[in-house]
Order: structure tokens, then C-alpha cells, then sequence
């Protein structure tokens, strides 16, 4: 008798079979079982370990045992006339048959929960991989223990984008704006922490692990979903899952006419909320406003329009807004929506609107919005931006971001335009505070990670700012934005040469990116590549360009073209100042502000990079003798560089600033010790350094200020030479 036929006699094979299902089946119980129980992986990989060890004894003790009825015995012992193997052998293909029973249940009860591979119908990989947070919430002065991330809030979420399941491609603006509208009301949950929509919608189509996802945002929960638009019905499925475990706390579908989305989103919202047991943050109801479904349609199509920041889009939203209005005239957010994408269109941002006529138009659709809601968030936060804008009124503008901040405190515009106003008021620590904060919630927000790294980089935080970026190069691996962000931190470490690659390269994936090209022109300029800038710089930059390239009145052409779109005169009276004209720019001055109170609260310029519109126009007031506005403008740039330094501003163009003070106050000790401290900084000035009406004309000679120079010349020479640029003077 051969040895198959021998090991089929025994019944090996089918104790073999009947082993490894009935071990699969105790694997998939126990893996369900640790889901519930919340048990680390590591319980289950033992069990799977330990059931694979057992494979071999147990086909071992079926060659060498038999099951009797008189118990079981060795296979040597038994007369092989009186061997009941063949009954056996039925008893266990029974067993193993009941076993595949049991496994066909488990996996179709596997299959009707909802699992943490699914997103719509769209699968999730379970990588493991270790992951590189966003270091997102360390505050200054904070030294996190090595190694050791702290967990995410209990009660924190983010929302994903829901996938379009519709038949039509285009109706993921649905979806998306679907998604938006609960994540917009479960952020008015006071102590509820929501990651911010830019940081949630850059997952969006991807096949990522949701424990990825979730220390990326820093959350421990995660609503995902999938939404169908066919006619006027609507299908939206929703599932709330726990980031650590992956387990799912909540799952529902609704199937509904068009009409009910919002109660679909009122549902949603509130069994979110009773999963996380709400009751822990306060008894709090949200619900969403009503519309028509046409003119919501319209309103969800142009809000996804807004966020790409271009002209075109801005203005497709602007459309589509004033059609929802037409349709339903009492819909706030519409108003509110429409007010933020008219500020956004005047030239002052992103458009070509006269900023008169767009502060009029938004204004009147912001104040509508009020009036019909009065706790509209979004409106209040419109308001703040237009009293930036139009008013000039920074006090007015931050009471009205506040307001909005109180209302939803993860509203990402009031947040980033609260942050602005302070930095423009010289509160560059609760500025920073408030980015920090921001960054927390929406850290792959580019105006958030951009503002806040500047921030850093401008209190001379160089390492924290590169770190915050540098942790967000896993999710934003070509982001045109963080590339231009290293640049500009670059260029205030003094790095111009590595700026200028880099801002390059985002100019080159974002070419309508006008502030990664303004940052270009004065990291270019600073380098002295007066034939680039002059080329393809913004048209201040370009302007000081020309002049050096000996155009001038060209260049003060230019510089008016950008001084009556309500930019800054600051390197207008610079270029003026450089060329001997000081009475033609205290004219130009005082022919277009009435006043230095109006000047100043038009340009406030304390935000951490210096005072060099006051400075240049003081030298201008006391070259023609005017002893009291020389003063007057004086005391405007000290208390200005004071206040930056108290807030902890340390950059070489802030040293630049206090320099060429203290060389109109006549200290020439601390004017030296400013320079120095410039040069340690690897900065290169802007201002007109060696030529003939440069204030430092009389430190000509001192042994201080040639060593100075030279260190400067040698700076630049290596920065040129890191860009394959031939020697130039400074």
C-alpha cells in the first residue's frame, strides 16, 4: 500500500481540510471580536500564529491516532478489520461542511457592516506604514517629548470628501458641497474640534489609510460617504468611523427627493454628534438653512468655484450666485458667499474690479446676509475682509473676525484674515498664535501653512518654519504652494539663491501666481538681477529694476500704474530718494494723502518687516528741511520698530529699517551694530546702500562700514555664483 493511499485511509487529508477551515473561520471570529473589544493587532497575529503552529501536530495525531468508539486510540493497536476510518471519514466531511456554512455566514455578516476598507464604493489600503505628522500643534516655547506624538482630541473629526457616485462625472461639485455643508455645521460646535476643508479635500480620491488620514489632521474620527444625484432624487450614504481602531460607530443611507438634502444633513449631522456623545461638549442642535434645491445647486456649484482663487473661477461663482438669488432672494449664505467672491474680484485680490466698485457691491450682499441671518458666520467674516480693504478700519475689521471666529471657530478665512490684521496692527505674537491655531485644524490650507511659516521665519524661527513645511511634503509632494512657501523662507534667512530656484519652480507650476511672483522680484532683486526682474517681475520690483538699469522715468511710470491700484508708495519714493529728488517725492506724497494719519492707517507696515515707507519719506522731509514732518514721520517709524522688535521680529529687512533710523537720528554706533547684525543674517539691502544720497554716505571711510561691505559684497558674490551669475558691486 502506497503512502497516499495510506494517508487517504486515515482520513489525514480531510483532518487537514477540516483543520485549516476550521481555523480561517476562528481567525475572521476573533478578528470581529477585537474590533468590538478594541484589542491591539498583535492579539490577533498570536492567534493566527498559534492555529498555524497547530497545523502539523494535528495531521500528525491523524496518522498516528484512530477515533474509536471505545475512545481514541493508536493506529498500531486497532485491527485493520475492525478500523471504522470510513465512518469517520463521514463524520468529518459533515463537520467540514458545517464549518463552510459557518464561513459563508461570517463573511456575509462581514460584508453587511460597513467596513474600514470602504468609501462609498471606493476601496481604503490598511498601510501601516509609519507616518510623518503635520507638526501642527506645537506653540512657541513648547518642546514636545522626542518621538512621542500626544492623541488627538476625543472629540475631534474630519470630514471627507463624499464620492460622487452619480452617473454624471460633473456632479462631484454635489458631493463635495454636500460634505462642506455638514462639515460647516458641525464646526459651530463650541469645543468640537473639525479639521479645516482644504486639509480634509486633499485625501480626496485617494487610496489612503485612514489612520494616515487621521494623525495627518490630527483627529480620532472620520465621516466618510458617498453621495448619488440622479433627477431629483438624491442617495447619500454616510459612516462615521473611529481613526484608531477603525471601528464604526455609525452608518445610515437616505434616499430622498432633492428637497429633504438639508434634513439629510440636519440627520447627519445630529447622529454625529450623538456618537460622540455630545452631551460631553454641551446639548447642542445644528441645522442648516433652506432653499430652494435649484438655487442650492447653483450656491454649491460657485462655493467650490471660490476656493481656486483665480479670476475666472471667482467669477463663474460671482454668476452662479447672482442666479441663486434670482431664484431664492432670502438665502443668506448665497448673500454671504457673493460678498466674499466680489471682494475677492477687485483688483486689490484676484480680479480686475475697481476696488470702489467692489466694496460698494459686496458690502450691500454682506449687510443683506445679516439681515437675514444674524449669526452668519461667513457674512461677519466678509465684513472683517472689506474693512480691511475699504475702511482701512483694523479694529473694525478684527471685531468683526472675532465675531465670526465666536460663531465657528474652524472658520479658516476669518482665522487667516483675523491673523492678518493683527500682523498688519504689529500683534505679530497673537498673529502667530492664531496661525498656529489655524494650522492645527487645516494644516494643508496653503494660505495657512504659507502665513505661518512667513511668520516664523520673520521672528527668525527659520528651523520651526522649515519643519512646518517639511512635514507637509508626504501629503503636498509637488504643491506649487509649498514650494513657494520654502522660497520665501529662504529669502528671509538670506538664502536668495535657494529662494530663487524654488520660487521659480512655483512660478512655473502656478505662472498666475502674482505673490510667489512679487516674492521672486525682491529675492531676485536683492541678488541684483536687475535684467530679470525688470523682465518678469511684479511691477514694484520692476520698477527699482529699471531704475538701476538707469530708466528711470520709466520706472516711476510703472510705479504710479501701481500706486493707483492701492499698492504701497514705498520704493516709488525709494527710487526718488535714490536719484536726489526729495521734493518731487514729498510732493507725490502729500498730492495723494491728505495727510500722514491717512498714509500710515492706509499702509501700517508692522507687521515684521520694518518701517522703510516711513524711513525713506523722513529722509525725503529732512533733504528738503521740513523739520516738523521729518519729526512727525520719525516717531511713526520708531514706534513702529519698537513695537516689532517688543513682538519678537528679528529678520535682516527689519535690521534694514532700523538701520538707515538710526542713521537719520544721527547714531551712527547703532546704525553699525544693525549693519553687522544684518550681515550675520545674510541679508542683502534693498535701499539705495552705497550710492551718492544714501544715508550712509557719511560712514564712507570708517574701517566698520568697509568690513561691512565687504562681507555683503562677498555674500552676494557667493549667492551669484550659486546661480551661475558672473560678480556685480552692491
Amino acid at each position: 500500500m502506497n503512502l497516499f493511499t495510506e494517508l487517504k485511509r486515515r482520513n489525514v487529508f480531510r483532518v487537514g481540510i477540516a483543520y485549516i477551515v476550521a481555523a480561517w473561520l476562528l481567525v475572521q471570529i476573533v478578528d470581529l471580536s477585537l474590533d468590538i473589544v478594541g484589542a491591539e493587532d498583535w492579539v490577533l497575529r498570536l492567534v493566527a500564529l498559534l492555529l498555524a503552529l497547530g497545523f502539523v501536530p494535528a495531521v500528525i495525531f491523524a496518522w498516528a491516532f484512530e477515533l474509536t468508539p471505545e475512545g481514541i486510540k493508536r493506529e498500531k493497536d486497532i485491527i485493520r478489520d475492525t478500523s471504522i476510518t470510513h465512518v469517520t471519514a463521514k463524520k468529518l466531511d459533515f463537520v467540514t461542511i458545517g464549518l463552510l456554512l459557518a464561513v459563508v455566514v461570517v463573511v456575509a455578516v462581514d460584508r453587511m457592516l460597513p467596513s474600514e476598507s470602504e468609501k462609498g464604493s471606493e476601496a481604503f489600503s490598511h498601510d501601516s506604514s509609519p507616518v510623518i505628522p503635520a507638526q501642527a500643534g506645537i506653540h512657541e516655547g513648547e518642546t514636545p517629548p522626542e518621538n512621542v506624538k500626544a492623541p488627538p482630541p476625543a472629540k475631534s473629526i474630519a470630514v471627507l470628501p463624499f464620492v460622487n457616485m452619480s452617473d454624471d462625472a460633473s456632479n462631484e461639485y454635489f458631493s463635495d458641497g454636500i460634505s462642506e455643508e455638514i462639515l460647516n455645521a458641525l464646526a459651530k460646535v463650541k469645543d468640537l474640534k473639525v479639521a479645516g476643508r482644504t486639509s480634509s479635500f486633499a485625501f480626496k480620491g485617494e487610496n489612503q489609510d485612514l489612520r494616515v488620514i487621521g494623525e495627518a489632521l490630527g483627529v480620532s474620527h472620520i465621516l466618510e460617504g458617498s453621495v448619488r444625484k440622479a433627477g431629483n432624487r438624491v442617495r447619500i450614504t454616510a459612516q462615521l468611523i473611529q481613526v484608531d481602531d477603525g471601528f464604526h460607530l455609525w452608518s445610515e443611507n437616505y434616499d430622498r427627493e432633492l428637497d429633504d438634502v438639508f434634513a439629510i444633513q440636519d440627520e447627519i449631522s445630529a447622529a454625529i454628534l450623538s456618537e460622540l456623545k455630545a452631551h460631553l461638549i454641551g446639548d447642542e442642535q445644528v441645522t442648516v438653512a433652506r432653499t430652494d434645491s435649484q438655487a442650492y445647486d447653483l450656491y454649491l456649484l460657485a462655493t467650490q468655484r471660490i476656493y481656486e482663487r483665480n479670476e475666472a473661477s471667482l467669477q463663474m461663482a460671482a454668476d452662479l450666485l447672482n442666479q441663486a438669488i434670482a431664484i431664492d432672494a432670502k438665502y443668506a449664505p448665497v448673500h454671504a458667499q457673493l460678498g466674499i467672491a466680489t471682494l475677492l474680484l477687485s483688483t486689490e485680490n484676484y480680479g480686475s474690479i475697481p476696488p470702489a466698485e467692489a466694496h460698494a457691491t459686496a458690502k450691500k450682499h454682506l449687510d443683506q446676509a445679516l439681515a437675514l441671518d444674524s449669526q452668519q458666520a461667513e457674512a461677519m467674516a466678509g465684513l472683517g475682509l472689506h474693512a480691511m480693504n475699504a475702511l482701512l478700519d483694523y479694529p473694525l475689521a478684527m471685531q468683526w473676525l472675532e465675531q465670526a471666529r465666536a460663531i465657528n471657530p474652524n472658520l479658516t478665512n476669518a482665522n487667516l484674515w483675523l491673523a492678518t490684521a493683527l500682523g498688519l496692527q504689529g500683534e505679530l505674537q497673537r498673529d502667530l498664535e492664531i496661525l498656529q491655531q489655524t494650522f492645527a485644524r487645516d494644516p494643508l490650507h496653503p494660505p495657512t501653512f504659507n502665513n505661518l511659516a512667513q511668520t516664523l521665519a520673520l521672528s527668525g524661527k527659520f528651523d520651526q518654519a522649515r519643519e512646518s513645511l517639511e512635514g507637509l511634503k508626504r501629503y503636498l509632494p509637488s504643491n506649487a504652494g509649498l514650494i513657494g512657501s520654502q522660497g520665501k523662507v529662504e529669502a528671509i534667512a538670506g538664502n536668495f539663491a535657494a529662494s530663487d530656484r524654488l520660487l521659480t519652480e512655483a512660478i512655473e507650476r502656478e505662472p498666475l501666481n502674482n505673490v510667489d511672483r512679487l516674492w521672486f522680484s525682491g529675492s531676485a532683486l536683492a541678488s541684483r538681477q536687475f535684467e530679470r526682474v525688470a523682465d518678469i517681475g511684479t511691477d514694484n520690483f520692476k520698477a527699482v529694476a529699471l531704475d538701476h538699469l538707469n530708466r528711470t522715468e520709466e520706472a516711476l511710470l510703472i510705479g504710479e500704474k501701481w500706486i493707483g491700484q492701492g499698492n504701497t508708495p514705498v520704493f516709488h519714493i525709494g527710487i526718488l530718494n535714490r536719484r536726489g529728488r526729495f521734493e518731487e517725492a514729498v510732493e507725490f506724497i502729500e498730492s495723494r494723502w491728505p495727510d500722514l494719519d491717512s498714509l500710515d492707517r492706509a499702509f501700517p507696515n508692522r507687521n515684521g518687516v520694518g518701517a522703510e515707507l516711513m524711513v525713506n519719506l523722513a529722509q525725503s522731509y529732512s533733504q528738503v528741511g521740513n523739520e516738523q514732518k521729518f519729526n512727525d514721520v520719525m516717531q511713526r517709524a520708531r514706534t513702529s520698530l519698537e513695537q516689532q522688535v517688543k513682538q519678537d521680529a528679528n529678520n535682516w529687512i527689519l535690521q534694514d529699517s532700523r538701520a538707515v533710523f538710526a542713521m537719520l537720528e544721527g547714531d551712527r554706533e547703532q546704525a553699525l551694530q544693525l549693519l553687522e547684525q544684518l550681515a550675520d543674517m545674510g541679508g542683502l539691502p534693498r535701499t539705495n546702500f552705497t550710492g551718492e544720497f544714501s544715508v550712509y554716505a557719511p560712514l564712507r571711510g570708517d574701517p566698520r562700514f568697509e568690513a561691512i561691505l565687504q562681507r555683503l559684497q562677498e555674500h552676494l558674490d557667493s549667492e551669484r555664483a550659486e546661480l551661475g551669475l558672473a560678480t556685480t558691486a552692491i
